[in-house]
């Protein structure tokens, strides 16, 4: 289950949405949602080369898919230790 969605440009790292899917139970909201801004500072500076990327975070899991075209990254959290395919389509 998808427990929190944030979408940023790659090329700085600036955060554009976030969306609330199931997060009203998510202890420490705050603290993955800081998580998820370092993620995408590092990202925009080029620390992490792969274009998916599976990140466990505890309990959690940080799953960011991102084309080589399109300048976004999508970081969900995910509550559950099974796969969920997720697919975002940027405009």
């Amino acid at each position: 289950m998808v427990k929190l969605t944030m979408i940023a440009r790659v090329t700085d790292g600036l955060p554009l949405a976030e969306g609330l899917d199931d997060g009203r139970d998510l202890k420490d909201s705050d603290f993955y949602k800081q998580q998820a801004k370092l993620l995408f500072k590092n990202l925009s500076k080029g620390h992490h080369e792969a274009s998916r990327m599976s990140i466990e975070t505890g309990p959690y899991y940080f799953q960011y898919p991102c084309a080589v075209y399109v300048p976004y990254v999508c970081v969900c959290i995910y509550s559950s230790i099974y796969w969920v395919h997720v697919s975002y389509s940027c405009l």
